[in-house]
């Protein structure tokens, strides 16, 4: 893979990709999200669609950094 994108297409296509649409706030939900999401069995990858304050879509890495 070449890219960030074609990474997300990937695992998109594997059914290991959760969408989060609805906006969060990046210092307290996504934080939360993204916590519960490697609790959860498969810990699925998750993009961020919509975070208050960024105009940026995000997706956290599994050590938790934006």
């Amino acid at each position: 893979m070449d890219s960030l994108r074609e990474w997300i297409d990937q695992v998109e296509a594997m059914g290991e990709l959760v969408r989060v649409a609805e906006p969060v706030d990046w210092d307290q939900e996504a934080g939360a999200i993204s916590y519960l999401a490697g609790k959860t069995a498969g810990n699925p990858a998750i993009l961020f669609e919509r975070i208050k304050g960024r105009s940026a879509r995000r997706a956290p890495s599994p050590g938790g950094a934006w």
